[in-house]
């Protein structure tokens, strides 16, 4: 069995993801603005093509977000969600459920989500005490507040581990969210079979820590090495068009907060001696602080769109020891002071 390239496997998942779009608009009775939709997103027949077309997760967020104005289907992103399978996914999708626990196929899937949704939204594992955690990342920040891509991840988590595992009691699980309930709030509770909270800090799925070593009904250690290879194969081949300082952005977004990992341990990561590491941020002009800072007011743009956090609260999160210096860097990086960022946010919404 060929291993697939990269940018023909990104192509085969969204080509799923725009027909389980054109199945969804059918039943609800919008089928025939289907191709409408796609030739104001400026997509033709050649964008589907079998191997490599234009598809692109921008476009797709771009049809979303059409859809969503229009208003006229309620839950969307529930309703896409429900449709994912690992067929949707395929090579990756196989991977994870080839690892043989729920614990290991999370991390897998963690590792690989970039492949499933673009760098709009990542996915960090961690097991926190009872628990086992998936936060939901999104680029930009105000994308946490996007209902629609939020709940089809989630609702996505959902049927693969069900297709995967037997037996999981999902009334010991929780869902939470950033955003506000929203309008149809009452398809949550019938559609996510866990409970579900809003205006939360985070995006996040949790899991109760004793599922950590429920067997996957699918786990076979030879699709799993197989797998893991060209996973890897893959990954080489993304790092190959990708500067360090795209590399060492992608380590330090899903580092825990206040505690960030200083260059040796970044190049542990990558693999490399910290010396090239080094010299290839010199290279390309930049430093590891810049980096970070940067990281650190992504992370805070994020957290200021959820009105529930203090400023103080926020500040204390990213690792400042007083709010007055949190409170300057984010002026002097974004121009704006962190309430009138807020305030912009918020009318944005």
């Amino acid at each position: 069995m060929p291993r697939p390239k990269l940018r023909a496997e990104r192509h085969r998942i969204l080509r799923n993801y725009f027909q389980d779009l054109a199945e969804v608009m059918a039943e609800e009775g919008l089928g025939e603005a289907y191709a409408p939709l796609l030739a104001d997103l400026g997509l033709g027949p050649e964008a589907f093509g079998d191997v490599e077309g234009s598809l692109t997760f921008d476009t797709y967020l771009a049809a979303l977000e059409a859809l969503d104005r229009d208003g006229r289907i309620a839950g969307l992103g529930l309703k896409l969600g429900a449709r994912k399978r690992h067929r949707t996914f395929g090579f990756v999708a196989m991977g994870a459920i080839a690892q043989g626990s729920m614990l290991a196929s999370h991390h897998f899937a963690a590792a690989s989500f970039e492949l499933y949704w673009g760098s709009f939204l990542r996915l960090e594992g961690r097991v926190d005490q009872a628990w086992i955690v998936g936060r939901y990342l999104a680029s930009p920040p105000e994308l946490a507040f996007h209902a629609t891509i939020i709940e089809q991840a989630a609702m996505t988590a959902v049927c693969l581990f069900n297709e995967a595992m037997t037996g999981l009691d999902w009334s010991q699980a929780q869902a939470r969210f950033m955003f506000p309930p929203p309008k149809h709030v009452a398809l949550y509770a019938r559609m996510l079979p866990m409970a579900c909270s809003f205006d939360q800090p985070y995006n996040e799925l949790w899991f109760p820590a004793s599922w950590a070593e429920v067997p996957s009904t699918l786990g076979d250690a030879t699709i799993k090495e197989f797998c893991e290879a060209g996973f890897q194969a893959m990954m080489d081949e993304e790092r190959a068009t990708r500067t360090y300082a795209q590399r060492i952005h992608d380590l330090l977004v899903v580092a825990e907060p206040g505690h960030w990992p200083g260059l040796p341990a970044l190049a542990q990561r990558l693999g490399l001696p910290e010396r090239k590491v080094r010299a290839g941020l010199v290279a390309e002009g930049t430093t590891l602080r810049t980096l970070l800072n940067g990281v650190i007011i992504e992370q805070a743009q994020q957290l200021l769109a959820n009105p529930r956090l203090s400023i103080k609260e926020i500040a204390f999160r990213l690792g400042f020891a007083q709010p007055p210096s949190f409170y300057r860097a984010f002026t002097r990086a974004t121009g704006l002071t962190p309430e009138q960022f807020r305030t912009r946010a918020q009318q944005d919404r």
